[in-house]
């Protein structure tokens, strides 16, 4: 059954022309949920799990032909280099498994990519989501995220490298498959310990590479449903600086060094001498792991406590906490305690378009979901 059964035909044809991958590992049913909620859609949706075991095959047969499952039990690193020779079409996006999004949202951002054509990613407004016994709970979230200052829109590739840093996730966003490839192929040729590694690659490149915006649009559902996947391949108890400053991963970092220099070289829009390359792949590995270092003085008291419990509180038990606590007290811990839709009605009064229609069958997916694990 699809989630979908009436898109408009606009998005239906901008989601025929996106390709998204979603890297997977031990939480299949959550992978489930993200194959069916996009199956019909259009979209062509690649998951590749890393898990040990297959997802069972009787559970595969009611998706449409789009939806794509590849059982590949190798490391995270692989699965999303092997993604990069699977993508075909003109829209490229990476989700996590156990998130979602918006596809008016989806659409609108690929509609402002067709209406911009010098801009190479798009994304939108975010929000957080979990659910409990009172249905489905959010908040927005990267409130501060913002577009690039009109003087960006002009700078030249090195001073806009110098200037700016990617002002939102733009890593989950929609990008051009003519960027998405390369870099994606760049950023994932090696393996590399932290995987912060990855994702840092991207991020401190993008401002180089050119201009991503953030649509004003709610269309990443964030969930903070599950615990953050340990493995050794994705190993986020190490941080970027830590693996950085580490001489056992010296060779590591030499690989992660070298494919910077090749992202600046890759996407130069003209030719650079090897003296440049160098130096701005320098500058922006620099900028990147100063700013990963730790900065607790900018949490507030009540962030500091969320993270703490997130930190020391296994899943389940913060699930039962998020169900039988009062919201006051959840507030204090951090959580948010109010109805998705009230936020997303919140959003819309300051000028954020959301569609309600396609927000109000996410969650019913998203109750339904829980409804059945909890039997």
């Amino acid at each position: 059954m699809n989630a979908f059964t009436e898109l408009d035909p606009k998005v239906r044809t901008n989601l025929s022309r996106l390709d998204i991958v979603v890297p997977t590992y031990e939480r299949q049913e959550y992978a489930l949920r993200l194959m069916r909620y996009w199956s019909g859609t259009g979209a062509r949706v690649f998951v590749l799990d890393g898990s040990k075991n297959a997802i069972a095959t009787h559970s595969l047969v009611d998706l449409c032909d789009d939806i794509v499952y590849l059982h590949r039990p190798v490391s995270y690193q692989e699965r999303l280099l092997e993604a990069t020779r699977l993508v075909s079409r003109e829209f490229q996006m990476m989700m996590s498994d156990d998130e979602l999004y918006l596809p008016s949202a989806v659409s609108g951002a690929i509609t402002h990519l067709d209406a911009h054509p010098k801009h190479w990613g798009a994304t939108g407004k975010v929000a957080l989501f979990y659910c409990d016994s009172n249905g489905v709970i959010g908040e927005e979230w990267y409130t501060g995220y913002g577009n690039y200052p009109p003087l960006a829109l002009t700078s030249s590739q090195k001073d806009r490298a110098r200037s700016y840093e990617v002002p939102h996730y733009a890593m989950l966003g929609v990008i051009r498959s003519s960027y998405w490839r390369d870099l994606w192929e760049l950023i994932f040729r090696h393996r590399y310990t932290c995987p912060y590694a990855y994702e840092a690659m991207f991020h401190m490149s993008a401002p180089y590479i050119g201009v991503t915006w953030v649509i004003d649009e709610l269309l990443w559902l964030r969930s903070v449903e599950t615990d953050e996947n340990v493995s050794d391949s994705w190993n986020r108890r190490m941080t970027l600086h830590d693996w950085f400053d580490d001489p056992t991963f010296g060779e590591e970092r030499h690989l992660w060094e070298e494919s910077v220099a090749g992202i600046v070289r890759r996407f130069a829009e003209t030719r650079l001498p090897e003296t440049d390359v160098r130096e701005t792949a320098r500058f922006i590995i620099g900028r990147q792991v100063t700013g990963s270092r730790p900065k607790t003085y900018t949490w507030t008291p009540k962030q500091q406590i969320h993270r703490a419990i997130r930190s020391l509180t296994p899943q389940a038990v913060r699930d039962v906490m998020k169900v039988l606590l009062p919201r006051r007290v959840l507030r204090t811990m951090g959580y948010s305690s109010r109805p998705l839709l009230d936020v997303a009605r919140e959003m819309m009064s300051r000028g954020t378009r959301v569609d309600l229609d396609q927000l109000s069958v996410t969650m019913d997916v998203v109750r339904d979901f829980h409804r059945n694990r909890n039997r």
